[in-house]
């Protein structure tokens, strides 16, 4: 679309998913760009290819948004190369998926700094001008999470929500200046987001998606007619709409068991860890059986404290596979801890026995080192 024609827009996290199919889409009618997101080879391929493609200007900028600092650095950088930016598209933004007390503290802090902070930050410092000017344009991507509460991503649909309602009250604020703000509200996209989030064995992520190109598309074209809010594709619409009819709880009771996490299959992921640990550690022993001499006693240790490890852990899984459901967050976080020490050990067991096959006479003791 050629609203934007000639004019220069900011698009943060640029580099993948929504941003780039944003990045695309103006470049397509004529927007000149600034992309922004942390990895720089990304944006350089992505500025290389719109501007040749669309013969448009294309400016990058790296920066980690996560950084207090960063919506500073890229305003001094619009700043010192004299750019007017008429189109800020406020677009970065992940989640994690879990159980809010498994979740890393950090990641979490980090994801409201993005999610919501960032957009803030950057609005505050680009408004004014627009303001003054009686003329531009902000997309905040938000989300359909906006719209309810989400067990399993509760801090993202939170920052989401705030998205939301920060974009539509601003909207109204700004209206009588010529300024146009807009909230994009997509639901599942084929993006990267999944993968970022961790989400990418949930059940949810069996939804249909909606390309990113698509979501563009919506968004940019709701922004230019006004709209202080859109839902992309018709499904969500319908979905986001009929959930005001439906008492709260029941809505995040049905949202808890389309997302909830697949502890099941925590389970037969430990289970097939144990069996190979167990064949490993018997086709260990079986070699260690053909030789004549005797063993060294680290070795046999170390044999010993597998075998107790196996016992320990095939015990922890008869005792909760039936119930991993309903198990607090700590014990469910042990289990994930229990399966990554044992694949840890299986790999290692491995590694021993194929040493031990090349090289038997390093694991001989005393005088039986020492023969030709």
């Amino acid at each position: 679309m050629s609203t934007w024609a000639g004019k220069w827009a900011l698009v943060t996290g640029a580099s993948a998913g929504i941003g780039k199919a944003l990045a695309a889409e103006l470049a397509a009618g004529g927007a000149n760009l600034i992309l922004t997101a942390r990895r720089t080879d990304r944006l350089q391929d992505l500025a290389r290819t719109l501007s040749a493609t669309h013969q448009i200007r294309a400016e990058i900028f790296a920066a980690d948004l996560a950084q207090p600092g960063a919506p500073e650095q890229i305003f001094d950088f619009t700043r010192r190369q004299a750019l007017q930016i008429d189109l800020l598209i406020n677009n970065a933004g992940f989640g994690a998926y879990g159980p809010f007390a498994s979740v890393d503290q950090r990641r979490l802090l980090d994801m409201v700094q993005v999610n919501c902070t960032a957009v803030i930050h950057l609005t505050h410092l680009f408004l004014p001008a627009m303001i003054q000017r009686r003329d531009g344009y902000i997309l905040i991507v938000a989300s359909t999470a906006s719209f309810q509460a989400v067990p399993y991503i509760s801090t993202y649909a939170a920052t989401k929500g705030f998205d939301l309602l920060f974009a539509e009250g601003l909207a109204e604020e700004v209206k009588p200046y010529g300024v146009r703000v807009c909230a994009l509200c997509p639901g599942s996209t084929e993006s990267e987001f999944r993968d970022v989030a961790n989400q990418s064995r949930a059940p949810a992520a069996n939804r249909q998606q909606e390309t990113a190109d698509k979501v563009a598309r919506v968004g940019l074209r709701a922004l230019a007619a006004g709209k202080s809010y859109v839902i992309s594709g018709t499904r969500n619409y319908l979905g986001a709409q009929v959930q005001r009819l439906v008492p709260r709880r029941l809505v995040t009771s049905i949202a808890a068991k389309l997302d909830k996490l697949p502890y099941e299959a925590i389970g037969t992921d430990l289970t097939t860890a144990l069996a190979t640990l167990a064949q490993t550690l018997k086709s260990a022993e079986k070699m260690v059986n053909r030789l004549d001499t005797e063993i060294t006693p680290g070795l046999k240790t170390t044999l010993d404290g597998l075998h107790g490890t196996l016992a320990t852990a095939d015990g922890m899984l008869k005792n909760t596979n039936a119930t991993l459901v309903g198990t607090d967050a700590p014990a469910q976080q042990e289990l994930r801890n229990a399966l990554q020490e044992i694949t840890r050990a299986a790999r290692s067991l491995r590694l021993l026995t194929d040493f031990l096959e090349r090289h038997p006479e390093s694991l001989l003791r005393g005088k039986s080192k020492e023969k030709p």
